[in-house]
């Protein structure tokens, strides 16, 4: 067993008591440890989760920030999907609808089908990219004003900064759509499909590197989140039905080494 700090790593093992001690002995870490033979690694290896609805509950990767799951989620087993009751914009620090799990790789997708009928600006639902309140991208099925029409676009949070990305939008899609977030290293886009086929890309491309500890001003020290969210600002009583959720990440695939 091995435990570290920013800059040390040290062999433990557990005592007649069940303490953790280090194995040489003392209280200061080793300048040198010997830490047994490396493993093969295999970047073509997967790690594939497909969240079931209809199991009433969710597997412990799964959170929410601040408040019980359950009060917001609901469930329909028969039916096959989970609902959210949009709550406080994704910027708010009290309750929000937001169910996510941490970011294991940075070459990872998030793919969902999601069926939402916003009636009003105030609700909004979709997909996020979530280090914390400041900073986050929200792929949105809104309702626009003027046209009278759903509408899907980006939400972009920078540090506090909020900005509409309404590159290559898409306007009056209604019934289940699939939307899926594609992190591919330092590169990080939203796409959307009607049938799970086909994947049209939507909104510009951003850096990865803008939802991480040493981008974030504030420094939260959260790391970074992938999940789904619901808004409804209003009456916090919009809901947006989710069928399907998967996750898809390559854990041991490595960043290319700069020339």
């Amino acid at each position: 067993m091995y435990a570290g700090t920013r800059d040390r790593t040290s062999k433990n093992a557990l005592d007649s008591g069940g303490w953790l001690r280090l194995s040489a002995g003392g209280n200061l870490a080793q300048e040198y440890v010997e830490i047994g033979p490396s493993t093969a690694v295999d970047e073509q290896a997967e790690r594939v989760e497909q969240v079931d609805f209809s199991a009433q509950g969710l597997s412990p990767e799964w959170y929410a920030p601040r408040i019980p799951v359950a009060d917001f989620t609901r469930y329909a087993p028969e039916e096959g999907y989970l609902s959210l009751r949009g709550q406080e914009s994704l910027c708010s620090e009290n309750r929000v609808s937001l169910l996510a799990r941490k970011l294991t790789s940075v070459y990872a997708t998030l793919t969902a089908c999601m069926d939402f009928q916003p009636e009003v600006f105030q609700h909004s639902a979709g997909l996020v990219l979530y280090y914390d309140n400041m900073n986050y991208l929200f792929l949105q099925k809104t309702f626009d004003d003027r046209q009278r029409c759903s509408r899907f676009y980006i939400i972009h949070v920078d540090n506090g900064l909020k900005r509409e990305d309404h590159l290559a939008t898409v306007s009056g899609v209604d019934g289940p759509v699939y939307l899926r977030l594609a992190i591919d290293g330092k590169s990080t886009r939203f796409f959307w499909s009607p049938d799970n086929q086909t994947f049209h890309a939507i909104g510009q491309t951003y850096s990865t590197a803008l939802f991480s500890d040493e981008y974030s001003r504030y420094g939260e020290f959260t790391g970074a989140f992938v999940g789904i969210g619901c808004v409804d600002s209003a009456y916090h009583r919009r809901q947006a039905s989710f069928y399907s959720l998967e996750y898809r990440a390559f854990e041991q695939r490595s960043l290319p080494q700069p020339e």
